[in-house]
Order: C-alpha cells, then structure tokens, then sequence
C-alpha cells in the first residue's frame, strides 16, 4: 500500500501540472479490496470520491463504520450505503417497516438502526424477537403477556415484550412464521396500539413502533393462505430490501478482517491477518449463511490455525472448494494507473 500510494502521489503532481483544480485519486489494491476488475472499480470509486484535493485515498479507507450506541456496522457497499441512508430517513416517522432479506444478512442492525436513529431511542428500549423459535402455543403468551390462571403454570401475571418496550421498537424477526390468531391480533395492535392479555378481556394501551423482518416471499405466503393480506399491507407501509453478503463484495473482506480482530481478542490471541490465498477463497464463495457465516468461519479458523497468518487450510472446506475468481492480474503499478485514471475522469 505505502508503495502504491507514493506512485498515486507522484502521479496526482504530475496531472496537477495540467490541470487547473487540484486533482484526487483512489487506490484499491487485489486481494484486499477485492479479486475482479468490478469490484475494483467500485472501491476505486468510493476512494476517489472520500479523497480531498491533491489526496490519495484507500479503499479501506472510505468504508464507513456506522456506530450506533454499542453496535459499529461497516458499510462499503454502495447498495448498504443506499439501504442504511433509506433507514435512517425512515426513522424519523412512526410507520412500520418491513425488512426483506436472507437469514444471516444483518435484518436486526438493520432494525435496530431504524430505532437508534429515532427519537424512541431516548424514549424506551429496542427489542429483538425470533418469532420462529418461540413455539406457537407460547407466542401469543410472550408478545403480549397473560394473566395468572391463564394456562398451567401460570402462577402469576406477566407482561409481554409489547408492554416491556413500552416508548421504544419492537422487531418481530421471521414474521413470516406467526400463526393465524397471533396474525391477527398483530394486526389489531398495529391499528389500535392496544394488546390484550392471553387470558384477560379488557385491553392495554401500548406505545411501540413495529419493525418485522422476513426472509419468506411473503406475497406467495397471501397466495398460499399463510399470511394475511391486511397485516401484509400494514406492516409493509415501508419496505426496505437488504442485499445478500454475496451482492456485497466489497464488504468481505473488511468484515472478515474485523470479525479476525474480534476472534483474537476473545482468544487472547496476538493480532492475525488473512493470507491473499484466504482472501480470494473468501471473494469466491456465495455465503449461503451470508454474514452469520463469514462469521462463523472466521472466528473457527482463528482458533485452529496455530501461524499468526490465516491460511487457506485453516477455512472450512465448502469455502476452500468454492470456485475461484478470475483473478486480476494487476502490478502496483497497473492498479495505481487505475486509481490514476479515475483522478483524470473526475
């Protein structure tokens, strides 16, 4: 990097000396900022454009790492630049949104951002359920409270997470998994901001904001008789898109380089780097598991391998057999003639 950035420098006075405003270039080299021509060119791009007059910027340097309270995003993709810009413009009203998006994409930081950027944020406390893993007989019991002698083992009356999060967001992840009575009567709470107790008659007041999360085709739920139409209709006032990890490319590698920071910090490891071996299989691979499972083998290969460099051998083995990327064969000096003619076309 310090060698390309030397050669950007000699190259930005070269062109200063033509033209009459002061140029900028952006730099991305392969592996670490990507291993095709495209992804190339987008980091370029985003480089160029945090890169102040007469500056060379890196790639990694244009990321954004978004903090919210305890939570930090990167974000490099422009597509989750778009997304988390479209959130935070969301969060200034009180409708409900609805976020589409694989399982282990991000949908919760997606949420919670729709909350911290709010002014419930000051007022009440975001939280997170998994409609799936609650068991149907319960989800009724756990969104919206029951009484005592409501059911066996009922002993005492309990709130329920709507009452709990009373001011602030409630984020119904997998929404797509609720039954037909807890259908409806999310459809009445969204109407009335009122819940009713599972075993009690008089209705609660309530003050939420409902955000929902679900990676089903919820349109082909209506069709199939799974959903309701009305509560689609009313959940989706706002519906915000999250792309795949792997429509994300420039996002890999910063993910997994923070995701290894974590990993030995926990570990009580010294600090490891990702061989460029590692790094392409990383760009090769679909992510099916998306985020969760970058993740995941990050953190297991931070463990296993016993170099201060994570190698190839240390990922698992569908990522290891993923296809390989037509690399770009580029030199320093064919990418920073890269970042070199961006300056010229700004």
């Amino acid at each position: 990097e310090a060698k390309m950035r030397a050669l950007g420098a000699e190259l930005l006075h070269d062109l200063a000396q033509l033209c009459p405003a002061a140029p900028a270039a952006g730099m991305a080299s392969c592996p670490f900022d990507g291993c095709d021509l495209d992804t190339l060119i987008v980091a370029a791009r985003a480089a160029l454009g945090a890169a102040g007059p007469a500056k060379v910027r890196a790639a990694s340097e244009a990321a954004t790492d978004l903090q919210m309270g305890d939570r930090s995003i990167v974000l490099a993709d422009p597509a989750m630049l778009r997304v988390f810009d479209l959130l935070q413009r969301l969060a200034k009203s009180d409708l409900p949104v609805l976020i589409h998006g694989e399982t282990g994409a991000g949908k919760e930081h997606a949420a919670y951002a729709v909350h911290h950027f709010s002014a419930r944020s000051a007022k009440g406390p975001f939280i997170a359920v998994n409609c799936a893993a609650i068991p149907e007989t319960l989800i009724e019991a756990e969104l919206f409270g029951y009484e005592r002698g409501a059911f066996s083992g009922a002993t005492q009356s309990k709130p329920g997470l709507f009452e709990a999060a009373s001011g602030g967001t409630v984020f119904l992840d997998e929404i797509g998994e609720l039954s037909p009575s807890a259908q409806s009567k999310m459809l009445r709470v969204l109407e009335t901001q009122r819940i009713t107790r599972v075993g009690e008659v008089r209705e609660r007041e309530v003050n939420v904001r409902v955000v929902a999360a679900t990676h089903r085709d919820l349109k082909e739920e209506i069709k199939q008789r799974r959903f309701r139409d009305d509560l689609y209709f009313r959940l989706s006032a706002a519906t915000v898109l999250l792309p795949p990890l792997r429509e994300r490319p420039r996002e890999v590698a910063l993910l997994a380089q923070r995701f290894l920071a974590g990993a030995c910090t926990r570990c009580g490891r010294p600090g490891m780097t990702l061989a460029p071996a590692t790094l392409q299989a990383l760009a090769a691979y679909k992510w099916p598991g998306n985020v969760r499972e970058l993740r995941s083998a990050v953190e297991r290969a931070a463990i296993i391998e016993d170099t201060a460099e994570i190698r190839l051998g240390s990922l698992p083995d569908a990522i290891r057999g993923a296809s390989p990327l037509r690399l770009t064969s580029a030199s320093d000096v064919d990418l920073a003639m890269l970042s070199y003619r961006e300056a010229v076309d700004a």
